[in-house]
């Protein structure tokens, strides 16, 4: 029918034969090019859909975006470094354990307490971890929860240990692991206290914290010093009225009386610490 429609629309129909048959080539062409142009998208389409032809573009090479994992997927494990050897490298050195320690609530990240006297020292909090300075010596990092504090050098060996058995009792260790004093912190005589006892019972230093001061003796009743605020620190002085430290930047008198403690720095800040619960 086509071939009818189209001899009778062709012109030159008139002509001889041989004629029209050389002019009617372009016409076939084109015909076939028509009906090619129109069956090529219909059987591609079909062989997509069958899956026998795909014409998703090739990935890039060297170059262009790269298929990324959805996040969660853990189909494919990434190395990784072992997590203790990443908190150490990226803590300049300090302990693992210093780094992931919780920050110590008496004392507010960027703030720190200054402590002077014959041995003075700093303790700070820098990031939420906090160390101990004292001139001359290595920092002391603390390290631990509410029932078991620690300070540590920076080869990560404990130095001193304070182990809670209660909000008023606890025990303290030295770097070897042995007991050196026992800590009780009561009321005494209607006022707040606390007491230092060596591993044979024997009380060799306690505090008592009254309403505006607080007052520091040694293992009998003689009162050592008595510390008071002053122009924003708390003045120490012995009982010639010497001044023999000052504490500033502490929250509270009981934090303060236990910094006046005559004992070692690392005691002293342990304790502290235990103050600030």
């Amino acid at each position: 029918m086509v071939r009818r429609l189209l001899d009778r629309l062709n012109p030159t129909r008139g002509l001889p034969k041989p004629m029209r048959r050389y002019l009617g080539l372009p016409n076939r062409l084109l015909l076939g090019w028509l009906v090619l142009t129109l069956l090529i998208p219909v059987a591609t389409a079909r062989l997509q859909r069958w899956g026998i032809v795909d014409l998703a573009p090739a990935p890039q090479e060297g170059g262009g975006e790269t298929e990324t994992t959805p996040a969660g997927d853990d189909s494919t494990p990434m190395a990784t470094e072992p997590a203790d050897a990443m908190a150490v490298a990226e803590s300049g050195g300090v302990p693992a354990e210093a780094v992931a320690a919780p920050v110590p609530p008496p004392l507010a990240d960027g703030a720190e307490i200054a402590v002077g006297g014959s041995t003075p020292f700093v303790i700070a909090n820098r990031g939420g971890q906090v160390a101990v300075t004292v001139p001359g010596q290595g920092a002391l990092v603390l390290t631990g929860d509410d029932d078991d504090w620690r300070l540590r050098n920076a080869a990560g060996q404990v130095v001193y240990r304070l182990k809670l058995k209660s909000e008023e009792k606890g025990k303290l260790y030295d770097g070897a692991g042995a007991f050196r004093f026992r800590l009780k912190c009561e009321s005494d005589e209607g006022q707040d206290g606390c007491k230092l006892y060596d591993p044979a019972g024997n009380r060799i230093s306690r505090v008592k914290i009254k309403d505006d001061s607080f007052n520091v003796y040694g293992p009998g009743e003689q009162r050592l010093y008595k510390g008071k605020l002053k122009d924003g620190a708390y003045d120490v002085r012995d009982e010639s009225k010497r001044s023999v430290a000052t504490i500033r930047g502490t929250a509270s008198l009981r934090q303060a009386a236990l910094l006046a403690l005559p004992v070692e720095i690392p005691v002293r800040v342990l304790l502290w610490r235990h103050a600030g619960r």
